[in-house]
Order: structure tokens, then sequence, then C-alpha cells
């Protein structure tokens, strides 16, 4: 059976340009590494959810000015169809701030090594590949 999935997600970027900060999933559900984010519920708008997801996360109150739509990845895989409305914030504080609630926790990383850790052609790295199409124009 094929899962179908509509989420937000939030590319945490540093004043570098250079590093993301992405969620160590292990122990909580796969895959092992990922975006801050997560499905739209009824009547949500992909911002609402995004904000949503982000206070409950990374207990983070983000307002809809703080954030920016970069765009939507989607695909239709064998076992998965997706879309995924990708948003960014510069984060500017120091990342071993955040509280991460969900998931062990986060690591600060450079986009080229989180393309390393995700599933070629899945979720993650269309939207990684976005996010560098974006910090590295």
């Amino acid at each position: 059976m094929k899962t179908i999935k509509n989420n937000a997600v939030l590319v945490l970027y540093l004043p570098d340009r250079r590093h993301i900060i992405v969620q160590d999933r292990r122990g909580h559900k796969p895959p092992l590494w990922g975006y801050f984010g997560g499905g739209l519920e009824a009547g949500e708008t992909p911002l609402q959810a995004l904000l949503r997801e982000i206070r409950e996360e990374l207990d983070v109150e983000l307002t809809a000015s703080q954030v920016e739509f970069w765009g939507r990845c989607e695909d239709d895989l064998p076992d998965l169809k997706y879309t995924i409305h990708v948003f960014a914030h510069l984060f500017a504080g120091d990342p071993a701030t955040l509280t991460v609630l969900e998931g062990a926790g986060l690591e600060v990383v450079t986009p080229e090594e989180m393309l390393t850790r995700c599933d070629p052609g899945g979720p993650d790295d269309a939207i990684t590949r976005l996010a560098l199409s974006k910090l590295h124009p």
C-alpha cells in the first residue's frame, strides 16, 4: 500500500549559509535524520502546520514573518507519494540552546553531509537539494 504524505518542514540554517540544523530521529521514527516539521492536520495550511510542529518539536514560537517559503517538493514513488512544503529560518543563536522534544537531538551539518544521510531520491534528499539551491545559488 502506498503511503501519502503532506508535510511542512523547516530548514534551519546558520548565518554562514553553509550549515543547517537537522533532527536526529534515531529512536523516534524513520528516517534516522531529517528536518523538523511534520504532517498537516485537517484544516491547517502548510504555514500553520509548520509553526505548530516547530512548537511541538523544538519548543520555539516562530511567527509567519520569521519564516520564508522556499518551495514545494513533490514526487510519486512506487511506495510513497509526497508533497513537502519547505520553509526556512535563519537561526542566529547557539544550536545547543535548542530544546529537542521529539527525537534524539539535533546536529549541525553541511547540506552536502546531509545528502549522505538521505535516501537518494527520497523526500529528505529533495529538501536538501532545494536547500542547497537556496543557500548556494
